[in-house]
């Protein structure tokens, strides 16, 4: 009912040329920075932000819209809230007129709301219903699928949901687009190539949080290598022995970060466990302008 009450907005006018960029960049806006009230960011404002203003975007994607176990989309929540409303309407205007996408990104999270929700056929073909009707309602180019905490044996399912999403798309909008949210290791690399073999469009590479609140010795959050562990490279190195055409990538990249106490001054010192994890700090110019999380650039 709340689809209901929406007037439709038209979708992107093919006769609006795209910005002239070398490359694809996507940009994700997520609902908290809407109205100003997280870590003292202004208010986003798409007259203001130049990334939109001056067309440095190929894409954006409005986060988010939580899926429920039975499938049916959670539009009560704030996220959703955000999507739906005025300040979206006036973003996805902004863009369009710009010639600039715009996709919303559908969210699950939890290994039992996942085995619910990719367990039951009914399920997934609800989420598919609805979430195609919200993307015409709001005059979307697309959607984006960002299922966290999944088993292995529901990839499959999971790939062919995001698949008979991008179809039903496609059948109202021939130039919509499906992206699909994975992680940094052999399980999203193996996600990624599941889906983009299914004809999903793009396979966004989270390339953040390789270090957490946790993490000692302590640096930056998207290492191009880690001592030890699992970088940038590294990731990348997995989805090519997956078979992951590159182009069909965007790399995922924070404009966030994290202050840990230390033991000492010297780069990538080790952490003071006996002292707590200051809050998240936003430093880099898109956060301090209110714009986005991440800014995603396609390989």
């Amino acid at each position: 009912r709340a689809l209901e009450r929406l007037e439709p907005l038209p979708r992107l006018d093919p006769a609006v040329a795209p910005p002239a960029l070398g490359r694809e960049v996507v940009a994700y806006l997520p609902y908290w920075m809407i109205d100003g009230s997280f870590g003292g960011a202004s208010a986003y404002d798409p007259d203001r932000d130049p990334w939109l203003r001056e067309r440095r975007l190929t894409d954006l994607v409005l986060f988010s819209v939580g899926i429920r176990r039975n499938g049916a989309l959670d539009l009560r929540s704030r996220n959703a809230a955000f999507v739906l409303g005025d300040d979206a309407t006036r973003i996805i205007r902004a863009a369009h007129e710009r010639g600039i996408r715009v996709l919303v990104s559908f969210v699950s999270g939890g290994y039992e709301n996942n085995k619910a929700l990719f367990d039951d056929p009914a399920a997934t073909a609800r989420f598919i219903d609805e979430a195609a009707q919200l993307v015409a309602v709001r005059g979307l180019d697309g959607a984006d699928l960002d299922v966290e905490l999944i088993r292995k044996y529901q990839f499959r399912e999971w790939a062919t949901t995001a698949a008979r999403l991008r179809a039903r798309l496609r059948a109202a909008d021939p130039r919509a687009r499906v992206t699909v949210a994975v992680n940094g290791n052999t399980s999203g690399a193996t996600m990624a190539s599941m889906a983009l073999s299914m004809g999903v469009d793009r396979a966004f590479l989270m390339g953040y949080a390789y270090r957490g609140p946790g993490t000692s010795p302590v640096g930056s959050i998207d290492p191009l290598r880690l001592e030890g562990g699992l970088g940038l490279l590294d990731s990348l190195a997995l989805y090519r022995a997956a078979g992951v055409d590159p182009a069909q990538v965007i790399l995922g990249l924070p404009t966030y970060g994290l202050s840990w106490p230390v033991t000492g001054p010297e780069p990538h010192a080790e952490r003071d466990r006996g002292r707590g994890l200051r809050s998240e700090e936003h430093t880099s110019e898109l956060q301090s302008r209110g714009l986005i999380s991440y800014a995603v650039f396609c390989l």
